[in-house]
């Protein structure tokens, strides 16, 4: 088995989706071309793989729980890309949101039904990788009724679910992109735009990003976390990541407190709101 190998096939498969992307804007010819491209690189990679022994079970995981996901993610992806694009409704932007918000929130609940998972694939955890990434392991995929044909020979417990994560996670990068692109306010006439940058730790704003998302202060509550986090980093002008992930970082804190800067803002306006008690104290005490 040959790490260059998959690396230029991936890489070869990339820009061959670029230049379809380039050249084809109407959805179904581009899913067709992008659909042909992807179908011929993986006969060729299960072709590979079938014809040459892995030379150890590290590196039998690491193919089906990196690889061959990030290769099949692709089809995923195109395939939801499209079926996006065709059901998206004709008619003023709010209709258009409002699909557009509901995709968003089916995406983030397939995430949350299968959140055991998710969280390993996220985490990179290794403690169940020979159960979910080595062939001929006891397969149940009855959880999972899209997944096509079953071949032991070249399938894992885990690795259609991963690729499943992959696409989804890209999928809703694009949705938030497109609603980001419909929602950013225009500048009115006259109006001084003074830029603004979030200079503070990232991990801060995240913090904010689920305060206002879990107490529903934007648009009646409606807006989504991955919608919010998109939002704060257009207009503040920073990097976030992705929602889930810096959320775990939160959650997953044990010195210090998982709203460490939320705990800081309350104890600075109170001390803000204290100084002026005093001061109006004093103010009052030197009239006497």
């Amino acid at each position: 088995m040959s790490s260059v190998y998959f690396n230029k096939l991936q890489s070869q498969l990339e820009n061959d989706l670029r230049s379809v992307t380039i050249k084809t804007t109407e959805p179904l010819d581009r899913l067709t071309a992008a659909i042909d491209l992807i179908t011929r690189t993986l006969r060729e990679l299960k072709g590979y793989v079938l014809e040459n022994q892995f030379p150890d079970h590290a590196s039998e995981i690491d193919f089906f729980k990196r690889i061959k996901p990030g290769f099949y993610a692709h089809q995923i992806y195109e395939i939801g890309r499209f079926n996006l694009l065709i059901s998206l409704p004709v008619g003023p932007d709010e209709t258009k949101l409002k699909y557009l918000r509901d995709e968003v929130r089916q995406i983030t609940r397939f995430f949350q039904q299968n959140a055991f998972h998710y969280h390993y694939y996220r985490f990179k955890i290794t403690e169940l990788d020979h159960i979910y990434f080595i062939r001929n392991n006891e397969i149940h995929f009855h959880s999972y009724p899209e997944i096509p044909l079953i071949e032991p020979d070249y399938a894992t417990e885990m690795d259609y679910l991963f690729a499943k994560f992959i696409a989804w996670e890209r999928l809703l990068d694009d949705i938030n992109h497109r609603i980001n692109l419909m929602t950013q306010p225009a500048a009115l006439p006259g109006q001084i735009n003074r830029e603004l940058k979030w200079t503070g730790d990232g991990i801060n704003l995240v913090e904010v990003a689920y305060g206002l998302w879990l107490t529903g202060q934007l648009n009646h509550g409606t807006a989504g976390i991955s919608e919010i986090m998109s939002w704060l980093e257009v207009n503040f002008q920073v990097k976030i990541g992705r929602a889930y992930r810096r959320w775990t970082a939160i959650s997953g804190r044990k010195r210090i407190s998982t709203t460490r800067y939320i705990d800081q803002m309350r104890e600075a306006v109170q001390l803000r709101h204290q100084e002026e008690n005093s001061l109006i104290r004093k103010t009052k005490n030197s009239m006497k």
